[in-house]
């Protein structure tokens, strides 16, 4: 299903371009995106028993603010049945904006929350090594022990204890230290 979101994500962004509107159309889909991604309103978006008619009024309502174009296109989800990868679709969609202009997202997790200095440290140096605008978003997972690592698209930049601690364990187990 990840590919059909995509395909309806690079529509909406060839759109976008065409009116040169990508950043101004990135906020209101981060909006839009974040209020469908509720657990309630996707429970009512994926209902069989409402109507696409109801689920329209329920677009126009909640959203009044955003680009016709914005619309059209939750509309045209709806009209393909598609309600249940609209928040895929969005999420494709801000991606592929980001990456447009040179920006993605990271996650980095450690073992205990990492202040705000080291996080933008962390975004300078991955910025500069892997030549784009890199955003991090900080997790906590006590299993990493101690250290970080850091998931960028699929890599992983590992410096954890766990990690280290493994690996030692293999070589001792291989016998050779």
């Amino acid at each position: 299903m990840a590919q059909v979101s995509e395909r309806y994500a690079r529509a909406l962004f060839r759109v976008s371009e065409e009116n040169d509107s990508l950043e101004r159309d990135l906020e209101q889909v981060i909006f839009v995106r974040d209020e469908l991604d509720k657990d309630d309103v996707q429970a009512y978006l994926n209902h069989p028993g409402i109507e696409k008619r109801q689920k329209e009024v329920f677009f126009q309502e909640a959203f009044p603010e955003i680009a016709p174009r914005l619309l059209d296109f939750l509309f045209l989800m709806l009209q393909k049945r598609r309600e249940n990868i609209i928040v895929s679709a969005l999420s494709d969609y801000i991606e592929l904006v980001n990456r447009h202009f040179g920006r993605i997202k990271a996650r980095v997790v450690s073992a205990l929350g990492l202040e705000e200095e080291q996080i933008s440290s962390l975004e300078v140096l991955l910025s500069k090594h892997l030549d784009l605008e890199v955003s991090l978003v900080s997790e906590i997972d006590p299993e990493v022990i101690a250290g970080f690592y850091v998931l960028v698209e699929g890599h992983i930049f590992d410096g954890t204890v766990r990690t280290q601690l493994n690996e030692m364990k293999k070589r001792l187990k291989r016998g050779n230290l």
